[in-house]
């Protein structure tokens, strides 16, 4: 009975112990999750936040209009993405013409054409700017957009497109360099920003270094 009393009275300070290392532990656990958080938070705080629908920069214009903004940045190398809201090839490469303006801002202009006006008389290009612009706001899109008052397929006859998507990359002298488009599958079933569009700008950078 008494070898029992030792016993508990040496395994007192033992369990102390390791309650203390438990807590310990527990603490740095603790103060790593928050510096952890902390982290996220300043880098969410970082990122700019994108704009609102009605901050959006939306122009109305004729295709003719939107030629002429393409040369108005000479010495850049400019591209101008023609799209609509109703097509799924051009809504799921958006996304890369404006990482393609973050990551160029000094030396390539983006350019966006909205081709959603169809020509329907009781739905004038008015029409379809809050759906233009919420697309838009959502992608970040936060360079210069254009909201085409040309029914689509007038300009695409005009300009001899069979469909959009449709890419347009200018030269810094503001001369028509490429004309990415799907019509004859020259880049395969279709052209991207990461196989065909972004190569290209490279290349124009590194000419005029």
């Amino acid at each position: 009975m008494l070898n029992l009393f030792w016993k508990c009275v040496l395994l007192i300070p033992l369990m102390i112990l390791l309650a203390g290392c438990d807590g310990e532990a527990q603490v740095e656990s603790n103060q790593s999750a928050a510096e952890g958080s902390a982290e996220v938070e300043e880098s969410a705080e970082q990122q700019e936040p994108a704009p609102a629908p009605e901050e959006v920069k939306l122009t109305k214009a004729t295709w003719e209009e939107v030629m002429e903004a393409t040369k108005s940045h000479p010495g850049k190398v400019v591209v101008l993405d023609v799209w609509s809201t109703s097509c799924q090839p051009c809504l799921r490469e958006f996304p890369n013409l404006v990482a393609l303006s973050e990551k160029y801002p000094e030396q390539v202009v983006c350019l966006s054409c909205s081709t959603d006006y169809i020509g329907i008389s009781s739905k004038p290009p008015k029409y379809y700017e809050e759906q233009v612009r919420k697309f838009l706001s959502a992608q970040n899109a936060k360079f210069d957009n254009y909201l085409c008052t040309e029914a689509a397929d007038e300009i695409f006859l005009k300009i001899d497109l069979a469909s959009i998507p449709a890419v347009y990359v200018f030269g810094p002298e503001g001369e028509l360099v490429e004309r990415f488009d799907n019509d004859e599958q020259k880049y395969g079933d279709e052209f991207t920003y990461e196989e065909h569009i972004l190569p290209k700008v490279k290349s124009l950078l590194e000419t005029t270094e």
